[in-house]
């Protein structure tokens, strides 16, 4: 369960720093690193889908909720 709530952080983290930092690439026409913590991750979306997974365990398809939120 641990293990798995710490990869999904990873994981979802990894995904939404990759999303914003290009979509902040496009925007700004220059490189620019969205990541708070050290190295390539978002902390905000992997809590998000974190969260989602402990108070949603009954919903089957709560990964779509990351990018609802």
């Amino acid at each position: 369960m641990i293990a798995e709530l710490f990869s999904l952080f990873v994981i979802y983290s990894f995904i939404g720093w990759l999303g914003e930092s290009i979509f902040s690439n496009i925007k700004q026409k220059r490189i620019v690193n969205r990541g708070v913590l050290n190295g390539p991750l978002c902390c905000m979306y992997g809590t998000t889908m974190v969260v989602i997974t402990i108070v949603f365990p009954e919903v089957k398809n709560r990964y779509v909720f990351l990018f609802y939120s």
